[in-house]
């Protein structure tokens, strides 16, 4: 069995979906547990863990959903599935291997949480099908993509706090964010097969809409802060982070699908400063 098109399947030499995945849980670790963050290294790694496990899970079930369009969208023509690399029989051991490895990784953890990961199992399994009913499939990314929010603080403080329910909502728009800006390299390709996005929708003016979503987050982790007493140095960080990201968005050229691809990616950075900002905070 050749090993590369099953690492090109779960998207192992792009691991900017695994960051995105794994940056909301330690979001709330760090907002818990501030500068004692680094305690947790046990915590820490079975995030990183289960992340990986459950992003490429994730890529699995959606290439086994989307694989008739993948091959129609030149972005994804060449994924293991939609170019037959691979075999739909031989994705679904492979991904009934990945679920089974991450069921292991969620046993580790507290009955509530367990509980919560059989819960969000639904969205993941449901999520790339939106695409087909609604404009706004980024929504229901974003629920299921952060939700380690959630689970990390029922592991710690068997509750979900006000403040960890708003970072779990700034989260949220946060996604929706990148992926709208990701799924533009798809726009024309989505319009000609009938895959809806957020995207589409705002194709015409996208700068308002996406500068609308990133204010919102911003006021969401503002909230945050003060409901969390943080300290000046969260405030100032987050206003740098947001002046960084708003120039990003402000100089992309959302037609231009490279533009596109950097700004989502700059999302990565725009997290791990934002992680910054909690523990020091």
């Amino acid at each position: 069995m050749k090993i590369i098109p099953f690492l090109s399947l779960i998207r192992f030499y792009k691991p900017v979906g695994t960051l995105l995945l794994l940056l909301p849980c330690l979001f709330s670790l760090a907002l818990i547990k501030r500068v004692a963050f680094f305690d947790d290294a046990y915590l820490i790694f079975l995030l990183t863990l289960g992340s990986f496990l459950m992003r490429s899970a994730g890529c699995i079930i959606n290439d086994l959903f989307d694989h008739k369009f993948d091959a129609k969208v030149k972005r994804t023509l060449k994924r293991p599935i939609a170019s037959s690399l691979i075999s739909k029989k031989s994705a679904i051991i492979f991904l009934f291997f990945l679920l089974f490895a991450a069921l292991l990784v969620l046993l580790q953890f507290n009955n509530l949480v367990i509980a919560s990961g059989f819960f969000i199992m639904f969205f993941v399994i449901t999520y790339p099908l939106m695409k087909r009913i609604t404009y706004y499939p980024q929504f229901f990314l974003g629920i299921t993509i952060n939700f380690g929010v959630i689970m990390v603080s029922l592991e710690i403080l068997e509750m979900a706090t006000s403040s960890i329910i708003w970072l779990y909502f700034s989260c949220i728009i946060w996604s929706m964010i990148y992926d709208t800006i990701y799924a533009f390299q798809d726009v024309s390709d989505d319009l000609v097969i009938g895959v809806k996005s957020m995207a589409i929708k705002i194709k015409h003016n996208p700068k308002f809409y996406i500068f609308l979503l990133t204010a919102s987050m911003f006021l969401t982790l503002l909230l945050v802060g003060f409901l969390e007493s943080l300290s000046l140095f969260y405030f100032i960080l987050l206003i740098i982070n947001f002046l960084l990201f708003l120039i990003k968005i402000k100089n992309c050229n959302f037609e231009n699908p490279q533009n596109c691809i950097k700004l989502f990616n700059f999302s990565v950075i725009f997290g791990f400063i934002l992680l910054l900002s909690f523990i020091l905070s």
